[in-house]
């Protein structure tokens, strides 16, 4: 049976959830009122999940999951960019992609990326990864609120669309 924990005990208890996470490998559900919101499985679990799953099934998670680890804290529009630029690729593409651990990506495995994926993928998401860096440091400097640059994307598609609100 697979523990169930709250959302407040888990931010109150997150070391201790951790250890047994990895110690027993049994997922937990999250809860948020009464409401079940997530499941944290250990990584051995989830390296399980993917290798049972077919490509069609897990390619985008994969994909998202991959985006969200190396543009961490970028803005979604960003993020989404680079998933549809990930689902252009190879399931063993993607698996290589799982090896960048931190950026700058060591110029080995660099290498072996852009020789692989090929260049405009990797330039594209080292482009993503500065633009996220620096509206992080614009961020914690108090120049820059993610909030303002939502209303000013929602702004730009209703231009777009041709529905301007007059202000």
């Amino acid at each position: 049976m697979a523990k169930v924990i709250a959302m407040s005990d888990l931010r109150a208890n997150i070391n201790d959830v951790f250890s047994k996470l990895s110690d027993k490998g049994e997922p937990i559900t999250i809860m948020r009122s009464k409401k079940e919101v997530g499941i944290l499985v250990s990584y051995e679990e989830y390296r399980g999940i993917v290798i049972v799953s077919d490509e069609a099934s897990y390619k985008e998670p994969l994909a998202n999951l991959i985006a969200n680890k190396l543009l961490a804290g970028a803005p979604r529009h960003l993020k989404r960019a680079q998933v549809i630029d990930f689902l252009t690729l190879s399931e063993e593409d993607l698996k290589l992609l799982l090896k960048v651990h931190k950026f700058p990506i060591p110029s080995d495995l660099k290498e072996e990326l852009k020789e692989n994926i090929g260049t405009d993928i990797i330039s594209r998401l080292l482009k993503r990864k500065k633009i996220a860096d620096a509206i992080s440091h614009a961020e914690k400097e108090g120049l820059f609120e993610t909030s303002e640059h939502f209303s000013v994307d929602l702004n730009v598609a209703k231009t777009r669309a041709g529905k301007v609100d007059n202000v």
